[in-house]
């Protein structure tokens, strides 16, 4: 209950300071208009940046702590975060302790397993692609 409560808390702040960085940000522009016009002074432009920054910093904060709750929720739960790459989903001691109690059909019978993930593609394998990419772009 606890981390459900905190989860929706933090969801509700993030909503709230998400809120005050487009007020920031609307006040920024304004303060940059004004000062484009020689209405303001650069100190009062710096103030509104240091403000919206400062705005910014809390909401990323927050949405930090929003995925932490997920994960402390999730855990709470019974989950991992371990990789389980070509194993089933469920393990044979626990398909044998659930086949009793409830009637499964054939799911059952044959272990579900999780994809295999191929291997990801490496900065280098990036950087040439994109490479080549510039290089058909630039002849055509």
């Amino acid at each position: 209950m606890a981390l459900s409560a905190s989860y929706s808390l933090y969801r509700e702040q993030k909503a709230l300071r998400m809120s005050s960085v487009n007020a920031s940000i609307r006040a920024f522009n304004i303060s940059m208009t004004q000062y484009e016009n020689g209405q303001i002074g650069f100190e009062r432009l710096l103030n509104s940046v240091e403000k919206m920054t400062r705005s910014e910093d809390s909401y990323a904060q927050i949405k930090g702590n929003v995925a932490n709750q997920v994960v402390a929720l999730y855990k709470s739960l019974g989950g991992g975060w371990q990789i389980n790459n070509g194993k089933a989903f469920i393990s044979d001691s626990n398909r044998e302790l659930m086949r009793p109690r409830t009637d499964w059909g054939d799911v059952l019978d044959e272990p579900q397993l999780l994809p295999v993930l191929g291997n990801r593609p490496t900065v280098a394998d990036i950087q040439q692609t994109s490479s080549q990419l510039s290089i058909k772009g630039g002849n055509e």
